[in-house]
Parts: structure tokens; sequence; C-alpha cells
């Protein structure tokens, strides 16, 4: 499907249900990506860099540690990292029922804030941290092996919160097969799709963030839900995967 076309469709998505609605639940979503963002902030990028294999030497690591400049000691670098990781994978709980929400919306199923805190009902939160700090650890694994490697193992994995919000329960090693079968092909195009927005994110950011969690940022999850659920059907279509392994909502007709 064009990218013309599931940008129309994710705008007709955010107009289902109650628009501010949309973007509360999408307000929680992106908590999740900015405490991402947090990981890589102040000395941190320069920390993790020094485990890059061009950088790699234990001279430098331990210059940094233990640098007389710098206010806080190798205890509360990584004490910093460990809470902002624990943060990040907690509120991918979130993230994930956000999905959930809008998979549902896209289908006219009945979907309601609820659905943020539905995996701690159903007890499968905990699973999906799991899945999530696997995918994690890979993605930052392949990142040291070369900076190339490990964007390709990003989009590889792209779809894991996607399909944690179908199947919650699903393996760490099932969850992140299925991802590469889906993405096998799709890379680039989840890639371009990104890019896509590239000009709504200035404007985001002219508007100091603004008109991006009010607009930009509610368009941009709309549209990746349609992407993911067209890579799902195309990926049936073609044998690659079957139903019964990432089963979707069924379509009910809507009402006026």
């Amino acid at each position: 499907m064009e990218i013309k076309e599931l940008k129309r469709r994710g705008k007709l998505l955010l107009k289902k249900k109650s628009y501010w609605l949309n973007v509360v639940i999408v307000f929680i979503m992106a908590l999740n990506i900015d405490a991402i963002i947090s990981l890589f902030t102040t000395d941190y990028e320069q920390f993790f860099s020094l485990f890059t294999p061009s950088n790699f030497n234990w001279t430098n690591i331990k210059e940094f540690v233990l640098d007389s400049n710098r206010d806080d000691n190798i205890t509360s670098k990584f004490l910093s990292i460990a809470i902002l990781l624990f943060e990040t994978l907690f509120l991918v709980i979130f993230r994930v029922g956000g999905i959930r929400y809008f998979l549902k919306l896209r289908k006219n199923q009945p979907a309601s804030f609820n659905e943020i805190f539905e995996d701690f009902k159903n007890k499968t939160a905990g699973n999906i941290v799991a899945v999530s700090l696997v995918k994690f650890l890979s993605c930052v694994i392949w990142m040291l092996l070369g900076i190339i490697p490990g964007i390709i193992k990003i989009f590889q994995y792209w779809a894991v919160e996607y399909i944690l919000a179908l199947r919650p329960d699903i393996t760490a090693s099932e969850a992140l097969d299925l991802s590469k079968k889906l993405m096998k092909g799709n890379k680039l195009k989840a890639f371009v799709l990104d890019l896509a927005f590239i000009h709504w994110l200035v404007l985001s950011w002219l508007t100091l963030g603004i008109f991006g969690y009010l607009y930009v940022t509610p368009y941009y999850e709309a549209t990746h839900i349609e992407f993911i659920g067209n890579l799902r059907e195309e990926a049936i279509e073609k044998g690659v995967i079957k139903p019964k392994d990432l089963p979707d909502y069924e379509e009910i007709a809507q009402t006026a």
C-alpha cells in the first residue's frame, strides 16, 4: 500500500470515536518514547559509545568513570541507567495497551481508555516487559557491532510491540521471529514511512511540541497502525504467516 494511502487511512482512524480521547491515548503511548530518548542524553551517549568496536578501550572506560570533573561516580551512572531502563520497559506496557486500543478502533471494535491497563488486569504485563527487554538487549548488542547492523536490527524488530498488542502472552523468540517475517522486505518501507513525517516533526518543533502532541504524534501513530495492519494482511496473503500466528480483531460494520 502506498504511503499516501496509509496516511489517508491514518487520518480517518483518528476521526473514529473521540479525537481528544485518541490524543490522550497517544500522549501516554509517547511517554515510552520520551523515556527511551532520555537513556541516550548527556553523558549516557558518550558512555555507550565507548563500547563500540572502534572506540573500545579499557583505559578510555576507566578514565570516563574516574573523571574527577564529573559530579557522579560509576555507581550512580549505572543506577541512573538502570532506573531509566526500568522506566522505559514499564512504560512499554502502556504503549502496547495504546496500540491495542487503535487496533480495535481500526476494526470498529469497542475500545476504551481502559485498554491502557488491560495487561495488568490480564497479568500479561510481566511478559510484555520480558519480551521488550530481550528486544532491547538484542538491538543494543547489534548496535555495538556497528551503526548500520544496529539500525537494520531495530527495523527488523519494529513490529514486536504491535505483535504484543495482539498476543501479549507470546514468547520472546516467537515475537522476534514473527517480527522478522513481517518486516522481511519491508524495513525500507518502514524507514521511508518515518521520513514522510519529517516536515510534520519540524512543525512540531517550531511549536515547542504542542502541535506534535495535539496532531503530529496521533497522526503518526494512527498511520503506523494502518501500516502494521497492511503488513499482516500481505504476509497472510503471501503465506509468510498464518492467521493464527497473529490473530486480528474481526471487522464490525460501523454504524452512523
